[in-house]
């Protein structure tokens, strides 16, 4: 369920196009559809008083937010580079991590663009499961369109992209409520600082959700699952205490790991 308490709408590019199609995603998203009238994203975000203006063209869906210049749409990431290290014998610090297994149920408390969870389905086989959780309604639109309409001629990829499912869902409510059981609670947390050369990132930061990663939701993880993973930059300051922590060489993120006693 969309949070409706966020003002979003869905428009068409600058002359109209995919109309009809935008329409229906519109309906299939609960949210309004806006004539474009070969206005400005701009010009539309202030006119209709909206958080997010999500635009639809023959390059698929983006979003948009009041003068950020980056526009947040759907991309596989690192995870095809990571998967070469690691076929390549290197050790990737998220695998190493979250040491997946063939057929392991994983749930991703903060999907995001799906990122770290294709790294993690490529990794854990066609019996493998991603379940991912995304605050934000804006960056849930797009990672769902993304895995749905993403298309690549790399058939590992296009395969895995399926075996990841999202929901537009806060961890903080989630946790306590869920009986499910999971092989691998992850977390990754959003920042509001580094990485600000990276337009990935800074593309999705209008839209993130940047509530603290409590240890009471760790100790709600490790009721589902033996084991929850958190990535981090080194220098931040978490009140959370890791059971292992697991670095690269040169890269400033890390991954904490929390075992179940």
């Amino acid at each position: 369920m969309i949070d409706s308490s966020i003002p979003m709408a869905i428009t068409t590019g600058k002359y109209g196009h995919f109309a009809k199609e935008a329409q229906d995603l519109a309906d299939y998203y609960n949210l309004p559809f806006i004539e474009r009238n070969n206005k400005g994203i701009d010009k539309l975000l202030q006119l209709h008083d909206l958080k997010a203006l999500l635009v639809l063209t023959e390059d698929g869906l983006a979003a948009y937010s009041l003068g950020q210049k980056e526009k947040l749409r759907f991309h596989p990431g690192m995870a095809v580079p990571r998967m070469r290290l690691a076929k390549a014998g290197q050790q990737e610090p998220l695998l190493k991590a979250i040491e997946p297994q063939e057929g392991m149920r994983v749930l991703d408390c903060t999907l995001g663009l799906a990122s770290d969870a294709l790294t993690v389905a490529l990794a854990i086989g066609e019996e493998g499961r991603v379940f991912g959780l995304e605050a934000s309604p804006a960056i849930y639109i797009i990672t769902d369109y993304g895995l749905r309409h993403y298309l690549t001629a790399n058939k590992a990829i296009a395969q895995a992209l399926k075996r990841i499912t999202v929901q537009n869902e806060n961890y903080n409510q989630f946790l306590p409520a869920c009986r499910e059981k999971f092989d691998v609670v992850y977390f990754d947390p959003m920042f509001d600082h580094g990485l600000y050369k990276s337009q990935r990132i800074n593309a999705l930061r209008p839209f993130a959700d940047y509530s603290p990663l409590m240890p009471e939701m760790v100790r709600q993880a490790l009721n589902l699952a033996p084991k929850a993973v958190v990535k981090y930059r080194q220098e931040a300051k978490l009140n959370l205490e890791f059971d292992e922590i697991i670095k690269g060489n040169y890269s400033p993120i890390a991954f904490g790991v929390c075992y179940r006693r």
